[in-house]
């Protein structure tokens, strides 16, 4: 059996947030497709995550490689 990738959907955490604003903040530094000028910090992307979370999904991937 050769080794592959899986790709798992879940719903996003307070505890997600260093990972997403790790991939989040270079937008902000170096495109303009945000409307955000300064990166915001964890504690700030983690409340972001739970008052998102009070009325929408908020979902968030996580890759595993298998075999």
């Amino acid at each position: 059996m050769s080794a592959h990738t899986e790709i798992t959907i879940r719903t996003a955490r307070e505890s997600d947030a260093p990972a997403l604003l790790n991939i989040y903040a270079p937008y902000i530094v170096n495109t303009a497709i945000t409307f955000e000028y300064t990166v915001p910090s964890t504690e700030e992307f983690a409340g972001r995550i739970r008052r998102t979370l009070q009325k929408y999904s908020f979902e968030r991937s996580e890759e595993r490689r298998v075999g």
